[in-house]
C-alpha cells in the first residue's frame, strides 16, 4: 500500500483497520483485546509458528507503537493488531482437520497438535492471549547477510511469557519490561530491541485511535535492501513458455522498492501483495494483450475444475519473437510459423489471418471427464481441456475450419503409418454452437480401450467465441455456460480452482496415479495408496482457490483467496 495515505483494509463485512507508514509513525485502528503469536518448542519451531501467525515477514503499525522498538534498518517488519482474534479467525476460516485422512496421517496430525498444546499449556489462542494479549511487532534485520528475527510482545500475562521463553532455553533470548517482552535469537538483537524500546518510551506518545473491531495483518518488505543479499529469479533463466507465463511478474521485482502485504480473515482467507514496480514499465508490456485493462472471459461452469486466463498476446509474441525470446527460441518460433503458414496455403498468414482474427487473451478451462461406464473406457479418464477466445473477425472461421481439417489429415497419415485407424471428422452442431469434431474409431477390443478413446478433438463456433477442445463435451459445455450467463469481466491474470471437483477427478483416475507414483518414487502400493488418499481428502477440503495478478501503471498487485469447502 502507499505509505503516504491511509488505506481501508477489510471488507464491509469486517471491521476496518487502517495502516500508514513503515517502521515508525504507524497508526492502527485496533485497541483493547489484541494478541500475538508466539509459540513453543525449539528455536526453529518458535520462529516458524510466529511467522505462520503473522502470515509473512511484513511491515505495518503496532497498536501501541511496538514497531518503534524495531531498528529502522529492518528489511521486513510486521504488526498484528489483535493476534488472538487472528488465531480464532484463522481457525474458523480454515476449519477442522478434514475427515477421511488415512489413519497413519491422522495419527501424525493428532500427535503434532497434542505436542503443540502440551508445549503451550493449552490452546494456541489461549497461549497467544496470555503472552501477547495487547499486540505484537515482528521484524527481520540483516547482519552480515544473515537474517536476525526480532519480536516485541505486549503481554497480557508477562510472567507466563517469561516462563515460556525460559523453558525454551538459551536458543532464544528474552527480556521483560513491565508488560512488554523483547525476544531475539542472538544477544546482539536483544540489545538492539532494548535500545529501541527505551527510545520509543521517551518519545512523544501517540494518540490512540478509535477501536476497530477485527484482526488483520499488514506490513512491508524492503525489496531494495534485500536485493543485495537475495538472488531474485531471473527472466533470462526461463524457457519460452516460462517467459510467456512469468516474465511480466518477475520483471517487477528489480523495479520495486517495497512490497506491502495485507492478510484479511473472515469466512475466507485473503492475502494481498502489492509492490510499487509495474510490469507495464518494462519491455514485457508489449506481451500483454490488454495491458492490465478490463476484458471479458467465459464463466467457469459449475462442473468445471479450473480456469486460467493470462493477460498475454500470442499474436504479439509471434509477430516479434526476437523482442521477447532468445535467439534459439526465436528460430524455433520462425520454424513453426513457416510450417503453420503453409497449412492453409500461401495466401493465408497464421499470425495475421488466424491469430489476428481472435480477441486475446486465450482462456483455458478444464472439465472433468464425462460420466460413463468405467469398464467400457480407458483406466485413465482424461479431463476435458478447452481453449477459448472471442472472435474479432468473422473471416477467421473458414480459416480455422480449413486448418483443422488439414491437421486432422496429417495426424491420420501418421496413424496410418503406425497401423492405427483414423479419426473420423464430422460436422458438429448444437443449440450452443457449430463446427467440426474428430471422433476416434470404435474400440472393439481386446481389453479396455486406450487413452485416446476418450478424446474427440472439437472446434466449435458460437456465442461470439471459438472453442478448441480435447472433447466435444468440453467445448459444448463452455459455450452453454456463455449462452446461459454471458461473459465475465476480468483484469490481469487469474487462476481459479475448485477443490471438490478436482478431488472427484483424481478419485476417478487414482489407479493410474498410484501406479505412476510407485514407478516414479519407488513406493509400495500401500504407500502410494496412502499418499493419494491423503491428497484427495486435502484437495476436497479446498472449496475454492483463486490467484490473481493485477497490472497497473503505479504497481502490481497479487491476490490469493482461499475458501474452505463447507
Amino acid at each position: 500500500m502507499d505509505s503516504a495515505r491511509s488505506t481501508p483494509v477489510l471488507t464491509a463485512a469486517k471491521r476496518t483497520v487502517r495502516c500508514r507508514g513503515f517502521a515508525t509513525g504507524c497508526e492502527s485502528g485496533m485497541m483493547g483485546d489484541a494478541m500475538v503469536t508466539s509459540t513453543a518448542g525449539p528455536r526453529r519451531v518458535l520462529w516458524l509458528l510466529v511467522g505462520l501467525m503473522i502470515g509473512l515477514p511484513i511491515a505495518a503499525q503496532a497498536p501501541l507503537g511496538l514497531d518503534r522498538a524495531l531498528p529502522p534498518d529492518c528489511v521486513a517488519v510486521a504488526t498484528v493488531v489483535a493476534p488472538g482474534r487472528l488465531v480464532a479467525d484463522l481457525g474458523a476460516a480454515i476449519g477442522p482437520v478434514p475427515d477421511g485422512l488415512p489413519p497413519a496421517v491422522q495419527g501424525m496430525v493428532s500427535a503434532g497438535m497434542l505436542f503443540v498444546r502440551t508445549r503451550l499449556g493449552g490452546s494456541i489462542e489461549r497461549f497467544v492471549n496470555r503472552v501477547a494479549g495487547n499486540g505484537l511487532a515482528f521484524g527481520v534485520q540483516l547482519r552480515r547477510g544473515r537474517p536476525v528475527p526480532l519480536l516485541v510482545l505486549a503481554a497480557r500475562e508477562p510472567v507466563d511469557a517469561v516462563e515460556f521463553f525460559e523453558r525454551i532455553g538459551a536458543a532464544v533470548h528474552h527480556e521483560p519490561d513491565t508488560d512488554i517482552v523483547l525476544v531475539s535469537s542472538p544477544h546482539g538483537g536483544l540489545d538492539t530491541l532494548r535500545a529501541g524500546w527505551r527510545a520509543s518510551r521517551s518519545a512523544e506518545p501517540q494518540s490512540r485511535p478509535a477501536a476497530a473491531p477485527d484482526a488483520a495483518v499488514h506490513g512491508r518488505v524492503d525489496l531494495s535492501a534485500l536485493r543485495d543479499v537475495v538472488d531474485w529469479p531471473s527472466v533470462t533463466g526461463l524457457d519460452a513458455a516460462g517467459k510467456v507465463l512469468f516474465a511480466p511478474l518477475l520483471a517487477v521485482l528489480p523495479a520495486s522498492a517495497h512490497l506491502d502485504v495485507e492478510l484479511d480473515v473472515s469466512d475466507v482467507l485473503q492475502l494481498t501483495l502489492r509492490c510499487d514496480g509495474s510490469g507495464l514499465q518494462t519491455r514485457w508490456r508489449g506481451l500483454m494483450a490488454e495491458g492490465g485493462g478490463d476484458r471479458s472471459r467465459p464463466p467457469l461452469p459449475a462442473d468445471g475444475l479450473l480456469q486460467l486466463t493470462l493477460d498475454r498476446s500470442l499474436t504479439a509474441l509471434l509477430r516479434q519473437p526476437e523482442r521477447f525470446l532468445s535467439e534459439s527460441e526465436t528460430l524455433d518460433v520462425q520454424s513453426f510459423l513457416s510450417i503453420a503458414d503453409a497449412i492453409d496455403g500461401a495466401a493465408t498468414s497464421f499470425v495475421e489471418d488466424l491469430m489476428g482474427g481472435l480477441e486475446e487473451p486465450i482462456v483455458l478451462t478444464v472439465f472433468d471427464a464425462p460420466d460413463g461406464d468405467d469398464t467400457a473406457r480407458s483406466p485413465l479418464a482424461l479431463p476435458g481441456f478447452a481453449l477459448s477466445a472471442g472472435i474479432a473477425d468473422v473471416r477467421v472461421e473458414p480459416v480455422m475450419r480449413r486448418a483443422a481439417q488439414v491437421l486432422t489429415l496429417i495426424i491420420n497419415g501418421e496413424r496410418a503409418q503406425n497401423r492405427q485407424r483414423p479419426f473420423m471428422v464430422r460436422r458438429a452442431w448444437s443449440e450452443h454452437g457449430k463446427g467440426l469434431c474428430a471422433e476416434p474409431p470404435m474400440w472393439r477390443g481386446p481389453g479396455r480401450p486406450p487413452v485416446e478413446d476418450g478424446l474427440s478433438p472439437t472446434l466449435l463456433f458460437g456465442q461470439g467465441h471459438v472453442v478448441l477442445a480435447s472433447t466435444h463435451a468440453a467445448a459444448d459445455r463452455l459455450l452453454a455456460a456463455l449462452r446461459e450467463s454471458g461473459p465475465r469481466v476480468t483484469r490481469g491474470d487469474r487462476l481459479e480452482l475448485r477443490g471438490p471437483a478436482i478431488a472427484a477427478a483424481l478419485e476417478r483416475a487414482r489407479r493410474p496415479l498410484e501406479l505412476a507414483r510407485m514407478l516414479d518414487e519407488g513406493e509400495t502400493e500401500t504407500a502410494a495408496k496412502r499418499f493419494w488418499d491423503a491428497a484427495i481428502v486435502l484437495v476436497r477440503a479446498i472449496g475454492r482457490l483463486e490467484v490473481t495478478a493485477d497490472y497497473a501503471a503505479d504497481g502490481t498487485t497479487l491476490g490469493l483467496t482461499l475458501e474452505r469447502a463447507r
